[in-house]
């Protein structure tokens, strides 16, 4: 006899819907709570009365069926609201990217820190000519939960605060010029976002000025930090 259910009731993010039979699917939702996975029966057909709340970053509500051997199957959903990536290309790289970083990055104890970050940044990316800024900051502050956030307080070699010229990547944080290899160089303008992006609180977020070309550059910089710190790569990568 199966065990008997109780419901779960999550609101969260989705992050990955995996095809695991002909049109049924496993997602994965990042929540306040941690990430959960369930299985979504018949949800991949556009019929679906849970197809929009399933959708890749879609916030939703769900309420799962939750079984004494801790699975979970999909019993009903009501979406709050879905990303529109149709317009932009590069909101829809960024979008690819956010879920790619959480899913790789974040573990279950971390996943309540990240959810109001994931939440504001989905927010701010309806705003025309800043996916690119809130995706740098998103990224900047992931790190920081994860363990792997930049100093930029200070030089992370003598502990100076001025002098400030550069980044070390692989001592973790910034340099001054008594302390600087070449390679650690970097212009004070990116430094200066580096240092905004790392230090923000939630309330800070819409202050950011920095443009596309700028948000893009760094980011890529941090993704090749994680690459080899961490070794894990992030595909996405390639859309932005």
């Amino acid at each position: 006899m199966a065990g008997k259910q109780t419901i779960k009731n999550i609101e969260g993010y989705v992050l990955r819907v995996s095809s695991y039979k002909e049109n049924d699917a496993m997602v994965t939702v990042l929540s306040a709570e941690g990430l959960f996975s369930f299985l979504a029966r018949g949800v991949l057909k556009n019929t679906s009365k849970n197809f929009s709340s399933c959708q890749l970053l879609a916030k939703s509500k769900f309420s799962l069926n939750e079984q004494k051997n801790g699975n979970y199957s999909l019993s009903e959903s009501d979406v709050i609201s879905v990303p529109d990536g149709k317009s932009s290309l590069l909101r829809l790289g960024i979008f690819s990217f956010i879920s790619e970083a959480c899913l790789k990055l974040v573990i279950e104890e971390e996943s309540s820190k990240i959810y109001p970050w994931i939440d504001k940044t989905m927010d701010d990316l309806k705003n025309e000519g800043k996916e690119a800024s809130s995706a740098l900051i998103f990224l900047s502050h992931l790190l920081n939960e994860i363990g792997y956030g930049l100093e930029v307080n200070e030089c992370v070699r003598c502990g100076g605060k001025t002098g400030i010229v550069g980044v070390s990547f692989k001592d973790g944080g910034f340099v001054c010029k008594d302390c600087a290899e070449e390679s650690d160089k970097m212009d004070m303008r990116d430094l200066k976002i580096l240092r905004f992006c790392f230090k923000c609180q939630l309330e800070d977020v819409e202050r950011a000025a920095f443009t596309t070309e700028e948000s893009i550059k760094l980011i890529k910089r941090l993704i090749r930090y994680i690459d080899n710190f961490t070794g894990v790569k992030l595909k996405s990568l390639e859309l932005l």
